[in-house]
């Protein structure tokens, strides 16, 4: 299994797109190993086409099509073609994949119910909740090294 889990297209080493019949029978591998161990796992296989910006940009959308088949094929449960942001083209995805899509929700992608009438089933914030309790963790504390108040109140909370 690779370092970075069975679920990534792509090696971050190389930045490579992994062979897609290789990763298609590790993820078959995981699933079997999960229904042998008894344990009910949703497998949620990333494809990374549009992460890595893989050929020319008329062929990605249906290289992650074909690869998101592949994996549906091989047993897992959902696909995530992670960074897709255009609504034509996760529209197409959740049409022609039979496998709930998972879409990431970052700035410049459509809003959370716009991916909803997409057909969308699963959204993911990934790092975006951390880094903004982050953030909002140091302006606290930024107010608590000043003397201001923490948790304001009246005009200036809004």
């Amino acid at each position: 299994m690779p370092p970075d889990g069975p679920g990534r297209d792509s090696d971050p080493r190389t930045r490579e797109l992994r062979d897609v019949a290789e990763q298609a029978d590790l993820l078959a591998g995981v699933r079997a190993a999960a229904r042998e161990a008894g344990v009910d796992l949703v497998l949620n296989a990333r494809v990374d086409v549009h992460l890595r910006a893989y050929g020319p940009a008329e062929g990605r959308l249906a290289e992650a099509v074909r690869r998101a088949r592949r994996y549906r094929a091989a047993g897992v449960d959902c696909v995530y073609p992670i960074v897709l942001a255009d609504p034509a083209d996760i529209r197409t995805l959740v049409a022609e994949v039979d496998a709930p899509v998972n879409v990431l929700a970052r700035p410049g992608a459509p809003a959370v119910a716009e991916l909803a009438g997409l057909g969308v089933a699963r959204v993911t914030f990934g790092e975006g909740l951390y880094a903004a309790a982050r953030a909002r963790t140091v302006e606290m504390l930024a107010a608590i090294r000043a003397g201001d108040e923490v948790f304001p109140t009246g005009e200036e909370a809004r």
